[in-house]
């Protein structure tokens, strides 16, 4: 078994912390979506509200302002907690591999390992096992939570006028598969 095939296999136990991460990551993305919507319209209105003084006494400034404020909070806990739960996930598969790792080594012990200083040997296995971790935090997730807003754009492209689907979708789901690849290379 590769250290591949052995890293995937052990997201198993852990995809219900996974999902829950994938969960928060997407609220606090479609919060972040919202909140530049909506205060995009606010401020727009507004504008448009101040062109007179009939409608400037008429305009509610505390509603979208409170709309904003809690998708601002929304946002905020919900980064937060997909922090703690994504990182908790990965730091125990870390763990994990770590373990599975050092029962190999220990199995070599002595004479092929002797060739190696203690130092270099530890420093090679928590190196290897560390780049691990960039797998499900800097790659996989970023992924699917591209993947999930996209098709949440389009359907709603779609519900509001159906022929411009064909236009956004390509450029759309190019970004949406594009732009992570391209994070995950630095």
């Amino acid at each position: 078994m590769t250290v591949h095939s052995s890293w995937l296999s052990r997201l198993r136990p852990r995809s219900g912390l996974l999902a829950l991460a994938l969960l928060l990551g997407a609220l606090a993305l479609l919060a972040g979506v919202g909140l530049l919507a909506y205060s995009g319209w606010f401020i727009s209105a507004a504008a448009i509200a101040g062109a007179s003084g009939a409608t400037a006494l008429a305009f509610d400034i505390f509603r979208p302002g409170a709309i904003i404020r809690a998708l601002a909070v929304v946002r905020t806990a919900a980064r937060y907690g997909e922090r703690l739960v994504s990182h908790d996930a990965v730091l125990h598969l870390l763990a994990d591999l770590r373990n599975q790792a050092y029962r190999k080594l220990v199995r070599l012990a002595p004479e092929p390992l002797a060739q190696h200083s203690d130092g270099d040997l530890l420093q090679r296995v928590v190196g290897d096992v560390d780049t691990l971790d960039e797998g499900a935090l800097r790659v996989l997730l970023p992924l699917l939570w591209s993947v999930l807003v996209v098709a949440l754009a389009l359907l709603l492209v779609t519900l509001a006028h159906p022929t411009l689907f064909a236009v956004v979708a390509p450029w759309l789901l190019a970004a949406a598969l594009l732009v992570p690849a391209a994070t995950a290379r630095q």
